[in-house]
């Protein structure tokens, strides 16, 4: 008998949906892009909970018939594409034909759709990928699809969610990822019944991205337009000093799509050159127009990944673009006229003045002077500094061994302890500012702020909103250099969004994210007075011998250890 079977549809039908369906955001995903080759103008998403309870994607574009939206959810049914030659020159945003299929298998699924041309809509209920009933309904010209209960009968998929609030951010972040480059399109996010993002159709993409990213980011953003014969690039970007510590939020877009590119992110990062530091990466959008035969969707059944035909070439353009708009920093955007759609047709540091590195002394911003001189601190440790090299690196010695610290790690490990003790109770020691600072931040970084702002508060940071996306930063944590970069909350924020880890380790993360972006870094030069504080405070903690994220803080070599090396033993 032989052991090789071929497997059930429901099998394979479960196999394939989890290519395409991994969490709640893909479904948004999928949706949105079918609304967008629906020549929709007006596309609203509501959601329930974390979107397993409820996705609904409402759009006004051009509906299907009865027949049509049948055949919609048999796998691989499509409208997109014909032929071989047609995957050749994909336009369209969706074009396998697996999406639709995908999603009815693992969940129930209505939809009410119809067509400019007919007088009644047809509804279809779908469990399991199986039709339940057809009917005739009313709506007006567009299409309704809801799905409920996702992952019912695929467990497995939906004991690797994450928490709530991260299945929360992906539907947020996949929704104005979507949204920043259909800037033509009406798009509205509703949650839990509570409108999230409210964005209407726009004339241009700065004025889209200020709806998004926030309008300061739009007004100081710096532009980029050029094209060649057979690709354009348009989008803004940062300036240097505002560059972020996670790459996510540099957008890609390739024909409208969001993609992943390593490609393209190199060659703009390469573009700052020395002008943006080490491990940073620009905020902002890229927009590139390419020919359809010059670049390959089909590469994952997500449609996330992209390949270019001639790659070198991309790279070079976007590098050159980038570099070129660096370098003559314009200041006044161009418009960039939204594309004609047809109905029926597819679509400095900033740093704080010189201060005790880990004073507790409570002192305004305004008030630290250059001539400001830390007190000479009595030795609380048996460690004594002895010097710092290459800015980077701690000497020093005991009686018993001698020490080769990491500044960054062993300061990493202060901060840590004393923000996890802040956290745990005890009262913060906080810097006031004299002039508050704005911080305009993304949907998603405001859904993790809104959701962590007691523990926010607990490690030290005055922070209280101030409109939609908008919040007013009257304190930070006394006790680090950088204390008026401001970016080290929003650091703090992307770091815990990039780990995507249970609520269970998050105030871990938010201590560990808090103490990485604040601790001194590779390249800071410490008075001897900073340098010994330092390492009092260091063999003070609990665990002085790894920094939070488990990285070494020290070489240690014991003085009979060195005198074996030397031969005097």
């Amino acid at each position: 008998m032989s052991r090789i079977k071929i497997l059930p549809d429901k099998i394979i039908n479960l196999i394939a949906a989890g290519e395409v369906v991994d969490r709640p955001s893909s479904v948004v995903k999928e949706l949105i892009e079918n609304s967008v080759d629906a020549c929709a103008t007006q596309i609203t998403v509501e959601t329930k909970g974390d979107g397993r309870q409820l996705i609904k994607i409402t759009d006004n574009g051009v509906g299907m018939t009865e027949e049509d939206a049948l055949l919609a959810f048999e796998r691989h049914a499509t409208s997109k594409i014909a032929s071989v030659e047609d995957l050749d020159r994909i336009t369209t945003m969706g074009f396998r034909g697996e999406a639709l299929s995908s999603i009815a298998s693992v969940a129930e699924v209505e939809i009410v759709t119809r067509p400019y041309d007919e007088e009644v809509a047809t509804k279809i209920v779908i469990r399991a990928g199986k039709v339940g009933e057809s009917s005739k309904t009313s709506r007006s010209p567009g299409t309704t699809v809801s799905i409920a209960n996702l992952f019912y009968n695929a467990p497995a998929r939906a004991k690797f969610l994450k928490t709530r609030a991260t299945e929360v951010r992906h539907i947020t972040r996949t929704f104005a990822s979507h949204a920043m480059s259909q800037y033509g399109i009406s798009m509205k996010l509703i949650r839990d019944r509570k409108v999230i993002l409210s964005l209407p159709a726009v004339n241009s993409i700065e004025e889209r991205i200020g709806g998004i990213l926030g309008r300061n980011f739009g007004e100081n953003s710096i532009p980029v337009d050029v094209s060649d014969e057979y690709i354009q690039l348009c989008g803004f970007l940062s300036r240097p000093e505002e560059a972020r510590s996670s790459a996510g939020y540099t957008s890609i877009f390739v024909n409208s799509r969001p993609v992943e590119s390593r490609l393209i992110l190199r060659a703009v990062c390469d573009a700052y050159g020395n002008t943006l530091k080490s491990r940073r990466y620009p905020t902002g959008v890229i927009l590139i127009n390419i020919d359809p035969s010059e670049v390959d969707f089909n590469v994952h059944p997500t449609k996330k990944q992209v390949r270019f035909r001639r790659e070198r070439d991309v790279r070079q353009f976007v590098f050159r673009s980038v570099q070129s708009a660096l370098t003559t920093r314009r200041m006044v955007p161009p418009l960039i006229s939204r594309p004609v759609r047809r109905q029926g047709t597819p679509g400095g540091d900033i740093r704080a003045n010189h201060m005790p590195l880990l004073s507790r002394k409570e002192i305004f911003v305004s008030e630290a002077k250059k001539r400001y001189r830390a007190p000479r601190l009595e030795t609380e440790s048996e460690v004594t500094a002895i010097a710092q090299i290459k800015s980077a690196y701690i000497l020093a010695e005991s009686d018993a061994e001698f020490y080769l610290i990491d500044q960054h790690a062993a300061h990493e490990r202060v901060l840590y302890e004393d923000a996890k003790s802040n956290l745990d109770g005890r009262e913060p020691v906080v810097q006031k500012l004299l002039f508050p600072e704005s911080l305009e931040v993304t949907p998603e970084e405001e859904d993790l702020i809104d959701e962590r702002m007691e523990e926010i508060k607990k490690m030290g940071f005055d922070v209280r909103k101030f409109g939609r996306r908008t919040y007013v930063v009257e304190a930070v944590p006394a006790h680090f250099k950088r204390a008026l970069q401001k970016t080290i909350l929003t650091d703090m924020v992307d770091e815990v969004i990039g780990t995507r880890a249970e609520s269970d380790d998050m105030n871990h993360l938010l201590a560990a994210g808090f103490a990485c972006r604040a601790a001194i870094k590779a390249g800071d030069r410490l008075s001897p007075e900073e340098t010994q504080a330092l390492l009092d405070q260091l063999f003070k903690s609990r665990m002085p011998f790894a920094c939070p994220h488990g990285r070494p803080t020290m070489i240690r070599l014991s003085w009979e250890e060195i005198e074996r090396r030397f031969l005097r033993r």
